[in-house]
């Protein structure tokens, strides 16, 4: 009788764990969507410049392809920082850096998005800009010219930033790459002789943090 009222016991414990489980799922999305949503006020500014990979080699490379990138990121109508943030978090500006994803060149383009963007050669530092900016200014125009959106569909995917809600997906690779492209960003408009530009002024609507002049 005792064993058979311990078995009892354990039964109801573990339906009453299976129900807890069910109501736990039932509301995960609702957490989801919470968490996501307090990434709309992400502190972006949190990373210090201290944080950065900026060596020397790093800077070396930087200048050798300054010039270059900022002419595509003026042709192409996109803020030339912008571009240099990505790169800098993207590849560090080594034209021939490959992830183990398959993601090639400056701007570390997946094969698809080269495609998309005709981009023949993605190893070609020219081509791998022109196509990154291109995607660049098409995910600005997408998410209202939201740079952190901008940066998140460039590291998740658009698809990621629509389906929570159009804001920074709930991804740790993300969060930390937001704002590492951000703290970029504003390092490069604070010493934009960095990039070989001599002010501040940028070829698009924005200048600031995002294009409608909100940072």
């Amino acid at each position: 009788m005792r064993n058979t009222s311990k078995l009892l016991t354990a039964v109801l414990l573990s339906l009453l764990l299976v129900a807890c489980s069910d109501s736990g799922k039932t509301k995960s999305s609702g957490r989801t969507t919470q968490v996501t949503e307090s990434t709309g006020g992400y502190d972006v500014g949190s990373l210090p410049s201290s944080q950065l990979n900026i060596s020397g080699s790093f800077q070396t490379r930087q200048r050798q392809l300054s010039a270059m990138i900022n002419k595509i990121a003026r042709e192409v109508g996109v803020d030339p920082f912008f571009v240099h943030a990505i790169i800098s978090a993207e590849s560090a500006y080594k034209p021939g850096a490959k992830s183990h994803a398959g993601a090639m060149g400056l701007m570390q383009l997946m094969p698809g998005t080269a495609r998309r963007f005709n981009v023949s050669s993605p190893f070609v530092p020219e081509q791998n800009v022109r196509g990154g900016a291109t995607y660049l200014k098409w995910l600005l125009k997408e998410f209202g010219g939201d740079m952190q959106l901008a940066a998140a569909g460039y590291n998740a995917g658009e698809g990621n930033v629509r389906k929570y809600g159009r804001k920074i997906p709930p991804f740790i690779e993300t969060r930390a790459y937001v704002p590492k492209v951000m703290a970029y960003y504003k390092r490069y408009r604070a010493n934009p002789h960095e990039i070989g530009l001599g002010n501040v002024e940028s070829p698009t609507t924005g200048s600031g943090c995002d294009a409608r002049e909100l940072c």
